[in-house]
């Protein structure tokens, strides 16, 4: 594809391979518009010339492999016929000077390592460098940013002009301001999530997961319910990750037990490793396709209780559900399909739903009455009046109790008469409670403390995938303060967009006279 164009020192315009990378070492601003509006190209069918030790590129390496499976088209790898090499396109057409990279500037044809690279380059996302001044070598890719911003952006632009004549010696832009705004910004999200304690009553959900330094994380959730909106609702809040340093419990209960690696230095360990796998195939393939039907029925619950609306009596039945499918496939299809692994396998899946079944099924011995307007209204007085006062027990402290049962006990009689038959669950209740401007001030109580019973550990997975994506490989050694400021502002993201900057600005200034001069100025 060859198209007429000029550079900017010959006005005379010449023919150019735009599609080809080598080409783009000297171009004016229309010349990078120009390939930008075409994107990558690439040549189907070209025979990649192989070099001296018998290895080439291949077209493989435009598909990107995830650890699900997933595939996904690496657009921005483009491959070079005249030198032979592939580079990024993104970095090889607005390459700065002072990061230099082997896609972006030189191209890379070692094609033996050359999966490991592209791979390093897509992650390699730390955003210093060597030093923190701008219009230097390795300053980092947030300074090279903040230099290429400065050609389009009238105020960055301004900021950098000031700082390069010296009217300021100061940038501003350095990896401690940033963790200072960074926990600013997570203080007045903490701030707003502090007021959400006049609903009073909350849960704390916590979760442990291994970061990429191999350090336990506890990720600690506030479930409560909002009544500050128009209509009640429950939500969770991200409150932070706790490093946790005692990890010995397993070693300490656990006696005898040795993890051996395999080795990589004697080879038998490898034979061994695989000689199953070569002469059982076909056991292993059924034993897996068993493994899967089972797997499938857990994971369509799984995803079914990760709503975040989802109630503890839905729950339960899920559960009933799960339980009753073990069961029947442990009498039935069982013995012939897992003959083997009938006493590990499924006595354990049995165990654990049965534990977690009866954990809630506490709850329901406890709150069950209350789940759903249907239920209520079918019990009879006797019964209820028994709940109630089981429920102000069960919330006494000492000897003083939230809710008074026999005052519950009125006025769920009431409530239950009064309510309308289109309203079914915990949470329409308490928002009909509302409106009444809590007429039933027991039931009041009663409900808020029901919505906050965790029902799942959906939001602290999330926070788990988001600790993921933030402490990376490359990132292996940020501060826990930094974690959980990022952490705080990913996750509450909407909180973020609410916040007032300028109230946030005049909060910034006011820590430093040098600030408030830089702000006037």
């Amino acid at each position: 594809m060859n198209e007429e164009v000029s550079t900017d020192n010959d006005n005379e315009p010449f023919s150019l391979d735009l599609v080809d990378p080598a080409n783009w070492g000297n171009m004016n601003t229309n010349l990078r518009d120009l390939i930008v509006m075409k994107g990558p190209v690439r040549e189907n069918d070209l025979i990649f010339p192989k070099d001296g030790a018998n290895r080439h590129f291949s077209s493989t390496h435009y598909i990107r492999r995830l650890p699900n499976g997933e595939k996904y088209d690496r657009k921005w790898l483009i491959y070079s016929k005249s030198l032979d090499k592939v580079f990024c396109f993104c970095c090889k057409l607005f390459k700065n000077n002072g990061i230099r990279t082997q896609l972006a500037h030189d191209g890379v044809n070692e094609w033996k390592n050359v999966g490991e690279k592209l791979k390093m380059h897509e992650n390699n996302l730390a955003f210093r460098g060597g030093n923190e001044k701008t219009y230097q070598e390795n300053n980092g890719i947030f300074l090279s940013m903040i230099q290429m911003i400065a050609e389009f952006d009238p105020v960055m632009q301004e900021h950098v002009r000031r700082l390069k004549s010296k009217e300021i010696h100061y940038h501003y832009l350095g990896h401690k301001i940033q963790n200072e705004l960074i926990l600013m910004l997570a203080g007045e999200i903490k701030k707003i999530i502090e007021k959400l304690k006049i609903s009073k009553y909350f849960s704390v959900i916590l979760d442990c997961t291994p970061n990429t330094s191999h350090e336990e994380q506890m990720s600690m959730i506030l479930r409560c319910v909002d009544i500050s909106t128009s209509l009640a609702k429950v939500d969770e809040f991200f409150l932070g990750f706790l490093l946790v340093d005692d990890t010995s419990v397993f070693k300490e209960n656990v006696t005898g037990l040795i993890l051996k690696p395999l080795s990589q230095t004697r080879w038998e360990s490898h034979i061994e490793s695989v000689r199953a796998i070569r002469f059982q195939a076909p056991q292993i393939k059924k034993r897996l396709t068993t493994i899967s039907k089972l797997l499938n029925n857990v994971n369509r619950v799984g995803k079914q209780l990760q709503a975040e609306d989802m109630h503890i009596d839905v729950t339960i039945d899920h559960l009933k559900g799960l339980i009753s499918f073990f069961k029947s496939y442990r009498e039935s299809d069982f013995e012939s399909a897992m003959v083997d692994a009938k006493e590990i396998a499924m006595d354990q899946a049995l165990s654990l739903l049965q534990n977690r079944f009866e954990q809630f099924q506490k709850y329901d011995d406890i709150f069950g009455f209350l789940f759903d307007l249907k239920r209520l209204k079918s019990i009879d007085d006797d019964v209820l009046k028994y709940s109630c006062i089981k429920l102000e027990n069960y919330l006494k402290h000492n000897t003083i109790s939230d809710i008074d049962g026999i005052k519950l006990f009125s006025e769920l009689k009431v409530l239950r008469e009064a309510i309308s038959a289109s309203i079914f669950g915990a949470i329409d209740v308490l928002d009909y409670i509302k409106k009444m401007n809590c007429c039933y001030a027991n039931a009041w109580i009663a409900y808020r403390v029901l919505l906050t019973i965790s029902v799942t550990v959906a939001f602290v997975e999330r926070s788990f995938s988001k600790l993921k994506l933030i402490k990376s490989y490359f990132r292996s050694s940020m501060s826990q303060e930094r974690l959980n400021g990022l952490t705080m502002i990913s996750i509450e993201k909407n909180m973020l967009d609410k916040l007032d900057i300028s109230s946030l600005i005049t909060n910034f200034t006011s820590q430093n006279v040098r600030r408030l001069n830089l702000m006037l100025a």
